[in-house]
């Protein structure tokens, strides 16, 4: 009986260093934030641990630190960076396909800044509101100032086109606390993805985060995800390759000239021909 106590007490400690150590969900704006929150959210009530979460500031790690789990737009500056290291945060970092995260976010920025008190606060992105779609993305693709006024970034970060915005985040991908996963691996089979995919990527999140999950435990979770579809105020379809229905040949010739490198090095395109 007595080693069956300590037994418990020893898997009891190892869940509270290593569970609740502090971790950020950090994902580019329109990658998929609420939908991985619901996995998230899923594999701890699976495995019965109460976490709550913390919404914090857009931009930036509070000065102080968090004490279970949050989630954030956080860009990979060196303050930042700084942060997460000084109290050893774990982060899980979401990117998606940029293009479709592009579109994502002009779909975004259409639904919920046409009010006229937007116009005040954040002329840029109000103005961006009032354009047909097809001139959103090309204003968005060729002067990517409008999301300093979006994120509310009080330092200079001299934006100009649209991999400028990118490149706020993919800096994080490079860090060794850092776990990248991706909306292509997470969506599943509704979304264009695959099964097999959305269950590994469940257990590899479930990994980073030191909880054991079995394979047949990440299926049990998978099988609830009809949840994580249009649950959320932000969302508009979930879909792999949405892109395809909104860019023209202008909109491609201008992003392969800014990201077709990136795409490329990100594993989204083998070349420059699509």
């Amino acid at each position: 009986m007595r080693h069956k106590v300590i037994l418990l007490l020893l898997i009891y400690v190892n869940i509270a260093f290593s569970i609740y150590r502090p971790f950020y969900l950090v994902t580019m704006p329109k990658a998929g934030t609420n939908f991985i929150s619901f996995i998230i959210d899923d594999i701890l009530k699976y495995k019965k641990i109460s976490i709550k979460l913390q919404q914090s500031p857009f931009y930036l790690f509070p000065s102080n630190p968090i004490k279970q789990r949050s989630w954030s737009h956080a860009v990979a500056i060196p303050k930042n960076i700084s942060t997460a290291i000084k109290f050893r945060y774990k982060i899980i970092f979401l990117i998606r396909d940029l293009r479709d995260q592009l579109v994502s976010f002009a779909y975004y920025i259409k639904k919920h800044y046409l009010n006229q008190k937007v116009k005040n606060i954040q002329p840029k992105v109000y103005e961006l509101a009032h354009l047909p779609i097809n001139e959103m993305l090309l204003e968005m693709i060729l002067d990517s100032s409008f999301f300093e006024e979006w994120m509310h970034i009080n330092e200079p970060t001299n934006l100009t086109h649209v991999n400028d915005m990118y490149n706020l985040y993919l800096p994080w991908m490079k860090l060794p606390f850092v776990y990248t996963t991706r909306f292509e691996k997470i969506i599943g089979p509704e979304g264009g993805g695959t099964e097999a995919s959305l269950i590994e990527e469940i257990m590899n999140i479930a990994s980073f985060l030191d909880i054991e999950l079995t394979k047949e435990d990440a299926m049990k979770i998978a099988e609830g995800r009809s949840r994580w579809f249009g649950n959320s105020g932000t969302y508009r379809s979930g879909k792999i390759g949405s892109w395809r229905n909104e860019f023209n040949d202008e909109h491609k010739k201008l992003f392969k000239k800014f990201c077709g490198q990136q795409l490329i090095d990100l594993g989204y395109e083998n070349d420059f021909d699509w």
